[in-house]
């Protein structure tokens, strides 16, 4: 009996831990998301599919504030425009767009418990590669070509959407709209994306 208050005060330790380490969420969560993605500018493409991936870790000491990284991959889609005659001559060009952006990221957990909004706002480059090709045939003669062209900017994103789950559940899903700004020359290209997420 001389040994009880030691046994207890073990045992007290040993069920307490467990406990305040599953109240706590975890710092880090990693994503996977797919979604869609589509230029606002005039003339540009219709959407397409978009797909990302990152992590956000939350600051211990403010729990509501993150700070992360994301990379995607962005189809943004493609335009063709064909001219022909009734004698057999033709000429198509194709133009298609995509991008693999990577970003720094800022986020705002505005509550901690239910469905939990996300804020994010992120600053980053966004290299936009065009594949370009044509082709042709006249009086019987065929010929094509093929131009890939990349060039990289800065921009800009903000947006919003919720988390769903709990801090002890394995996997969580959510969702997020952004609004990205691509400062390109002559003019900023827009953009937007859609995704649905997979948070581990």
């Amino acid at each position: 009996m001389r040994h009880l208050p030691l046994v207890l005060l073990v045992a007290v330790a040993l069920l307490s831990q467990p406990v305040g380490a599953s109240a706590q969420e975890k710092p880090y969560l990693i994503h996977a998301g797919l979604g869609y993605c589509k230029v606002i500018n005039d003339g540009a493409p219709g959407g397409s599919l978009g797909l990302e991936a990152g992590m956000i870790y939350r600051i211990p000491s403010s729990p509501r504030v993150g700070i992360g990284a994301e990379i995607g991959y962005l189809m943004l889609g493609s335009v063709t425009n064909s001219i022909s005659d009734g004698f057999g001559n033709y000429y198509t060009e194709t133009a298609k767009w995509s991008s693999i952006p990577v970003m720094a990221e800022i986020y705002y957990f505005p509550q901690l418990k239910g469905p939990t909004p996300v804020l994010a706002v992120g600053l980053g480059l966004y290299p936009i590669k065009l594949n370009y090709s044509e082709e042709a045939g006249i009086g019987g003669a065929f010929g094509q070509r093929a131009l890939d062209l990349t060039t990289t900017d800065l921009g800009l994103n903000f947006g919003g959407g919720f988390l769903f789950g709990t801090s002890r559940s394995p996997m969580r899903f959510g969702f997020d709209a952004r609004f990205h700004l691509i400062m390109t020359e002559v003019e900023s290209t827009n953009l937007i994306t859609a995704m649905g997420r997979i948070y581990f």
